[in-house]
């Protein structure tokens, strides 16, 4: 099944995938750019708080946030206009999900997606720690077991 944020994603040549600011955008309900991803007079874009999240995190948002240029052809123009864009990572579009208006039902929705995703990612997570402590449990009661053997076979005069 393929999640409804997963509709939208593009690919690059060498197969990392990416999704477009502005394709999420209208995907998530926004409907002007310059609130969402561009530049405003004394206002930050969604974009713009969602790099600012990433920063205090700790991490670069170089590595997930890559502003781009698009030509568009727009109908009775005799030339393409070059349009501002954002490549996203998965990473980014949680975030800028989070940071979206949340009045927007498909905001919301995709919110709980990634809620959801992030829930299942722990258990996972929790479920190979445990098959690990299991291992670890079991491969020290083989090796208990294997000491007692050895020492009933050669018993040890100290």
């Amino acid at each position: 099944m393929v999640s409804p944020i997963d509709e939208i994603r593009r690919f690059k040549p060498d197969g990392a995938e990416y999704w477009s600011a502005r394709e999420l955008m209208e995907w998530l309900g926004h409907k002007r750019w310059q609130s969402f991803g561009g530049k405003q007079k004394g206002r930050k874009s969604t974009i713009d708080i969602s790099i600012e999240s990433i920063q205090m995190g700790g991490d670069d948002p170089n590595n997930h946030f890559r502003r781009v240029c698009k030509l568009r052809h727009k109908p009775n123009a005799a030339n393409p206009v070059g349009l501002q864009d954002w490549e996203l990572t998965r990473y980014a579009v949680t975030i800028v999900t989070m940071n979206a208006d949340p009045r927007l039902p498909t905001v919301k929705m995709a919110r709980r997606y990634f809620i959801r995703q992030t829930i299942v990612a722990e258990q996972m997570l929790s479920m190979t720690q445990i098959e690990r402590l299991q291992m670890a449990l079991a491969r020290a009661q083989a090796e208990e077991l294997a000491a007692e053997r050895a020492n009933a076979l050669f018993p040890c005069s100290y």
